[in-house]
């Protein structure tokens, strides 16, 4: 049996007769009730990336504004260092020159002051060499507690 027979494919195609289904009530309100709840979630999520942004963004303001003031106060606290230096030379260099050998005579001689002759200096000697003398022991406290240091009792 060897036939050919020529097959109409189009009573075979089952697409033409399927129909669209609507989804339930149920399922669509949950569908949009689940869109509306990703749209909040996601303009949430951009609300706080831009706010996240904007406070990085004043805050590198903010070091910035404080770098600028310390800065500022250095280079204010340098110049004043400079100044202090140079009027510490100033007084420095005054000061020698009041404490100077020659200032020194000047006002010594205003003031009716003499260098030491020769003759005003005298030598004197003390002869026997080192002696201790030692006080009564029943003088002071130790001769009033009746303690004797030493010598005859």
């Amino acid at each position: 049996m060897a036939t050919s027979a020529a097959y109409d494919l189009a009573y075979f195609d089952n697409r033409s007769s399927i129909v669209a289904l609507e989804p339930n009530k149920k399922a669509r309100h949950a569908s949009q009730k689940k869109s509306k709840l990703q749209s909040f979630v996601n303009g949430l999520a951009k609300a706080l990336l831009g706010f996240i942004i904007l406070a990085i963004i004043l805050s590198f303001i903010v070091v910035r504004v404080k770098l600028t003031e310390m800065n500022s106060t250095l280079n204010s606290l340098n110049d004043e260092l400079g100044i202090l230096q140079s009027e510490n030379v100033r007084l420095n260099s005054e000061l020698a020159n009041i404490a100077s050998e020659d200032k020194i005579e000047e006002y010594a001689h205003k003031n009716g002051l003499q260098e030491v002759e020769f003759n005003q200096i005298e030598y004197f000697t003390v002869d026997g060499g080192d002696k201790i003398e030692k006080s009564d022991a029943n003088d002071g406290l130790l001769g009033y507690l009746g303690i004797h240091i030493g010598g005859d009792s």
